[in-house]
């Protein structure tokens, strides 16, 4: 054993610190997507919506689409809204 107190692990003044039963578990957060709802005359997004990996997202109510003189919406495009992955645009065809 070495002569200096310091260094002898038996006499040592230096802070030890033991940690007994401790444990960590990592929480993975939700991951949240946007999903986000496109006018398909002027490419502008007219609604968002978050939505939780693996869920659904909805159709935005009608009232809320665009209006375009002697433009009429005619449906969505076939970009799926159901188990999201990541994020998504849908367009609203004219």
């Amino acid at each position: 054993m070495p002569d200096n107190p310091d260094l002898n692990p038996a006499y040592s003044t230096l802070p030890v610190m033991i940690y007994i039963g401790m444990t960590t578990t990592a929480v993975q957060a939700d991951k949240n997507f946007p999903v986000m709802f496109i006018d398909g005359l002027d490419g502008k997004v007219f609604k968002v919506q978050y939505v939780v990996q693996g869920g659904d997202a909805s159709y935005p109510d009608p009232a809320l689409y665009p209006e375009h003189d002697n433009w009429q919406p005619s449906g969505w495009d076939s970009t799926p809204i159901t188990n999201i992955q990541g994020p998504t645009d849908v367009r609203l065809n004219y």
